[in-house]
């Protein structure tokens, strides 16, 4: 068997792809001098553990809760990539940077602000730009995903949910109910 290195490697990963994981490592790299501050948090979900350092968040699926959980934590990263670059720096959305290529790191915009932690309003819920493939508001209500910037703007968090998809202008319908 012959071994390509990683330069042969880096070839057969489209060029984009692995411009985006260099420039993740560049930011781990960062990231490391904020952990030698101290300036270090973890949190953990239902398939997701999140590393919070400094400006970045780094996702990686969690495979304590078994095989399908870990690989939907893999899905979740490279969803939330691919949206991410689908929104273009729409600032209703947390950016993720990067993600490598199987998804079992994602390197994301870390928000600072508090999350809401309440019930979204109706045209909270419509002005966030995520929703559900029947058309529904794609945000939870609760507000868990929801935080809020320095000026007061909502962010979503977490829109790694595979059911999920992004529309520039908010969802249509709201609890089955025309915008």
């Amino acid at each position: 068997m012959h071994f390509i290195g990683w330069k042969g490697a880096a070839r057969h990963i489209a060029a984009d792809e692995a411009r985006a994981f260099t420039r993740a490592v560049r930011r781990f790299g960062k990231a490391l001098t904020h952990m030698a501050k101290g300036d270090i948090r973890a949190a953990s979900g239902a398939t997701r553990w999140v590393l919070l350092v400094g400006p970045y968040a780094f996702k990686m699926p969690l495979l304590v809760h078994g095989g399908r959980l870990f690989l939907l934590g893999c899905l979740a990263n490279i969803s939330e990539r691919s949206t991410s670059q689908e929104a273009n720096g729409d600032l209703r959305l947390a950016r993720t940077y990067a993600c490598s290529p199987l998804g079992l790191l994602a390197v994301a915009e870390r928000i600072t602000g508090p999350l809401l932690l309440r019930r979204l309003t109706r045209e909270e819920a419509i002005s966030l730009p995520l929703q559900e493939f029947n058309g529904e508001a794609g945000v939870d209500d609760n507000g868990h995903n929801v935080a809020t910037r320095e000026d007061g703007s909502l962010v979503v968090l977490d829109y790694g949910n595979l059911g999920l998809m992004y529309v520039s202008n908010g969802p249509r319908l709201y609890r089955g109910q025309p915008r």
